[in-house]
C-alpha cells in the first residue's frame, strides 16, 4: 500500500499546480485522479517501495531539480543565445560516444532526457549492452571521451545516481 503514495502525491500535486486553482472541487478531483493514476501506474513503475519513500532520495531529487533548472539549463541556454544573437560561429558539431555507469533504467532514461533537454546536445542513440550514449553536441571543442563525459554526462549522472541507483 505504501508504494502507491509517491505516485498519488506526485499526480495530485501536478494536477493542482497545472490547474492553477485550489478549490474544494479541485482537491476532490485531484484525489480521484491521483488515486486512479496511482492504482494503474504504480505496479509498473515502483519496484521497491523503500526507495520510493526514502526521504534522502527525495532530497537528492530536489537538489537535482534545482541544479538542472537553475544551472545546467541556464548555462546551455546562455551559450545558444550568445551564438544566435552575436553570430559567433563557434559551432563545432560532432557526434561522439559517452560511456555511462548507471545500472538503473530510471537513471539511464533520466540522463538521456537531461542531455536531450539541454540546448546544444541531444542523445541520438543508446547501446545498453556497451552502456554507451551517442550524443550530438553543437560545441564539441574536443572529442576525447573523458572530456565529453565530464562536460556532458557527469554533472547529471552523479546527481541522478543518488536518486535512482
Amino acid at each position: 500500500m505504501k508504494k502507491y503514495i509517491p505516485i498519488f502525491v506526485l499526480t495530485f500535486l501536478v494536477y493542482v499546480f497545472v490547474g492553477g486553482t485550489f478549490t474544494l472541487f479541485d482537491v476532490v478531483v485531484g484525489i480521484i485522479i491521483g488515486s486512479l493514476v496511482s492504482g494503474i501506474v504504480t505496479p509498473f513503475i515502483v519496484s521497491d517501495e523503500k526507495k520510493a519513500l526514502d526521504l534522502k532520495r527525495l532530497f537528492y531529487l530536489l537538489i537535482y531539480t534545482i541544479y538542472y533548472l537553475s544551472v545546467a539549463e541556464f548555462k546551455s541556454h546562455a551559450q545558444v543565445i550568445r551564438t544566435i544573437n552575436f553570430g559567433k560561429p563557434d559551432l563545432k558539431p560532432a557526434i561522439f560516444k559517452v560511456n555511462y555507469k548507471s545500472n538503473s533504467q530510471y537513471t539511464v532514461v533520466s540522463e538521456a532526457n537531461s542531455i536531450t533537454n539541454t540546448p546544444g546536445t541531444v542523445v541520438i542513440d543508446l547501446n545498453e549492452e556497451k552502456k554507451v550514449f551517442y550524443v550530438h553536441w553543437l560545441y564539441a571543442d574536443k572529442l576525447e571521451e573523458e572530456y565529453c563525459y565530464k562536460n556532458i554526462l557527469e554533472p547529471f549522472e552523479n546527481r541522478l545516481r543518488k536518486v535512482f541507483d
